[in-house]
């Protein structure tokens, strides 16, 4: 698509290759096109697969992560508190924004933060 890869405009004029009036285009050129066609064409797409491949393997891991999380609340406010603390480790595990996430340390976490608030509250 010369609308994505600018460059391939520049090979129209040589033809398809397919007719005795077709003339070669130059190396050098033809180098550069393909350069250009795998810089803007070929690689954000392949990018752009491995980021959904990468977001659909995640999700069981973060619906895993959740559920025992949410398991760890006994009231309504407390599955509020566990969503909330959920948000940030979710997000980065969703982006791959701080690398591999130990989910037991976020279970651990959040369940210290529950014990904590109940100690608090039956104070």
């Amino acid at each position: 698509n010369p609308q994505v890869v600018p460059q391939l405009s520049k090979l129209k004029s040589y033809g398809t290759g397919n007719s005795k009036y077709s003339v070669e285009a130059p190396p050098d050129l033809l180098n550069n096109v393909t350069q250009e066609a795998i810089q803007l064409g070929i690689d954000p797409i392949v990018q752009t697969c491995m980021d959904k491949l990468f977001t659909m393997s995640v999700s069981d891991q973060i619906t895993k992560l959740r559920t025992t999380c949410l398991d760890l609340a006994l009231t309504i406010e407390e599955e509020r508190v566990v969503k909330k603390l959920l948000h940030e480790p979710t997000v980065n595990l969703r982006k791959n924004n701080s690398g591999p996430v130990n989910q037991q340390d976020i279970v651990d976490q959040i369940q210290l933060q529950l014990v904590q608030t109940r100690e608090e509250t039956q104070k």
